[in-house]
């Protein structure tokens, strides 16, 4: 643990105990959720009263086969997360329009079919610590997974704003806190420094600190290995604050710690401003802002991220809370972010939907956030540097470019050391096109047989005909990073290839007037460039190629490079490619090109 790591060890765990229950959010009759921000309450009960027009979906044992039998894990998973989505909007519209009774009695109805579920583990995670992959649910057999935590999370806040006859608690003890007392270091996501970690850990301490608890003597012994595995996650990660999963994951992670601290700070309020004055909280807070394209809709999404941000287009995306980012760079100093955070919000409501219960309740109580002009904001962007992560972003005369080093065993990772990311006018020009839908090969030894993994298909040379290697030894080198108005940033990814495949491969990205330019050197090897697309590029009078928006459809830069460029179209036949680029991207091929290749991208 370093001065710029918090520690969770210094807070008042007894005191925090001694307070359960506690009630952050008013109870539904309150009236304070009557003076809550009007076009987010009308567009949560528009959203209940749709749902309820469709009966609660089926979900069964066949579905979960599918996930046995053949790898699909979207057959078991899209019902489950229905579920979950109809559940919060209910809780939250059953809160804010109390006396209705269509909507309380949707909202029973919805609980009692979570509650009965056999498991509320996923097939894909359906495993004992240390045991195989079990073939089928066994109610006798609570497995503590990601969303068995964030179920008991759920269904804790709504036992919190809406009450309980003691079935939320006892299924939450059954299915989540026993296990995680029994068997929490027996995990392998225990005190990992990923996103399994504090996601888990945090639903975990809601479930424990906003119920009523079955035995108050057991709530120490929790807390401790809470905080223990969070502990672990902090001295963990990189210390620059960045997520090695990508942006999307942030969410799940970084998110996810400020979230557990915050839930810990109910009981030790002291404690936790502490914790946040860390440099490793600032940090963490401003990581969306290093790897942003613009006002929200787009990132720079490294590994098994999604680019686009869209409501309801899956469960990584409708965990994206503007609010939650405002609180949290409000809460570490960080105007740039919190800037960013209002941005993201747009002109629509303060509290989009879907969202988790916790983060919507916490977003319809904010109100320094509802209470922000509705106007979207500027969004400043200086050159940032994130040496642990490796990813170094920079704007010049509306050109934007988002890097990245690191080697290639990172979480959720994706051959793709050297690649980058250009856009104008916050739409994406140059991509990085992410991750299909998760099957079972996803995190199996067949993962890098998905093209979308492999380096080919990715804004990195091919060299000899080879692609990246697979492993953390696969690496960048000398990553260095300037900031500031003459920002420079250059690294050596020759160590990410077969030995052999080349001896050395530098590449820097620095500005020129009008944009940005990308040189590559590199000796005693013959090499491809690769550029990926969102849509067919334009051949221009002056021999440049118009690289068009994914959005507009509109030219909105001219690539201009020595080596002769060609290109194919790829068919996004995934559903979640598709939903973020549409029928297809493209590969643009830059051969042959020669030691000390120019590239050069200009806004137009």
């Amino acid at each position: 643990m370093s001065e710029q790591t918090p520690d969770l060890r210094s807070f008042d765990l007894a005191a925090v105990a001694a307070g359960v229950p506690y009630r952050p959010i008013p109870r539904a009759g309150d009236d304070l959720w009557a003076q809550r921000d009007g076009a987010s309450a009308d567009g949560v009960v528009a959203a209940a009263a749709e749902a309820a027009l469709e009966a609660t979906p089926a979900l069964t044992r066949e579905q979960w086969a599918a996930f046995v039998d053949d790898g699909t894990r979207t057959t078991f998973e899209t019902p489950y997360f229905e579920r979950r989505r109809r559940v919060t909007l209910f809780a939250l519209a059953a809160a804010l329009r109390p006396d209705d009774a269509g909507l309380r009695a949707s909202l029973k109805v919805e609980l009692g079919a979570i509650l009965a579920e056999d498991s509320w583990c996923l097939p894909a995670h359906y495993r004992l610590p240390d045991g195989e992959l079990m073939p089928e649910p066994d109610p006798r057999v609570p497995v503590l997974d990601l969303f068995a935590a964030e179920t008991a999370g759920t269904l804790a806040w709504i036992a919190s704003v809406h009450g309980d006859d003691g079935r939320i608690v006892r299924e939450i003890e059954r299915r989540v806190l026993e296990p995680f007392e029994r068997d929490g270091r027996r995990y392998g996501w225990f005190g990992q420094a990923a996103n399994w970690n504090p996601w888990i850990v945090s639903n975990v301490l809601t479930a424990l600190l906003l119920t009523e608890p079955e035995d108050a003597t057991r709530i120490p012994a929790r807390l401790d290995l809470a905080a223990e595995s969070l502990q672990s996650y902090a001295d963990g990660v990189p210390r620059d604050g960045g997520s090695q999963e990508g942006v999307m994951y942030w969410w799940q992670s970084g998110a996810r710690f400020f979230e557990a601290i915050e839930l810990l700070g109910l009981g030790d309020p002291d404690s936790a401003v502490r914790a946040f004055l860390a440099p490793l909280l600032g940090a963490t807070a401003s990581y969306p802002l290093a790897v942003a394209l613009g006002d929200g809709r787009w990132n720079a999404t490294f590994a098994d991220g999604k680019a686009r941000i869209t409501a309801g287009a899956g469960f990584v995306h409708d965990h994206v809370s503007p609010e939650l980012l405002h609180r949290f760079a409000t809460l570490t100093a960080q105007p740039e972010v919190a800037e960013y955070a209002r941005a993201m919000r747009g002109s629509g409501p303060a509290t989009p939907t879907p969202l988790p219960l916790g983060r919507a309740v916490r977003s319809l109580f904010d109100d320094a956030w509802n209470a922000l002009d509705p106007r979207p904001g500027a969004v400043t962007f200086s050159a940032r540097w994130l040496p642990d992560t490796g990813v170094f972003s920079a704007t010049n005369d509306g050109v934007r470019v988002v890097a990245k080093g690191g080697h290639n065993g990172e979480p959720h990772n994706h051959l793709d050391v050297g690649t980058f990311v250009v856009a104008v006018a916050g739409e994406p020009v140059v991509v990085d096109i992410g991750a299909g839908q998760y099957t079972a090969a996803s995190f199996s030894e067949r993962r890098y047989e998905q093209w979308f993994t492999r380096s080919e298909f990715h804004g990195v040379p091919i060299v000899a005909g080879e692609q990246q290697g697979v492993g953390a030894e696969f690496a960048a080198a000398d990553e260095r990073g300037n900031t500031g108005d003459s920002w420079r940033f250059s690294l050596d990814i020759a160590g990410a290839y077969p030995a052999g495949a080349v001896a050395t491969w530098v590449r820097t990205i620095e500005p020129v007037p009008g944009g940005i330019a990308v040189t590559d050197a590199w000796a005693g090897a013959d090499a491809e460039l690769v550029l990926m697309l969102p849509r067919e590029p334009v051949r221009r009078d002056d021999g440049s190629l118009g690289l068009v928006g994914v959005d507009s459809g509109e030219v909105r830069a001219a690539l201009a490079t020595g080596a002769e460029a060609s290109w194919e179209r790829i068919p996004t036949d995934d559903p979640s490619l598709a939903a973020a680029w549409g029928e297809a991207v493209f590969r643009l091929r830059l051969a042959p090109p020669v030691p000390g290749n120019r590239i050069e991208i200009r806004a137009i």
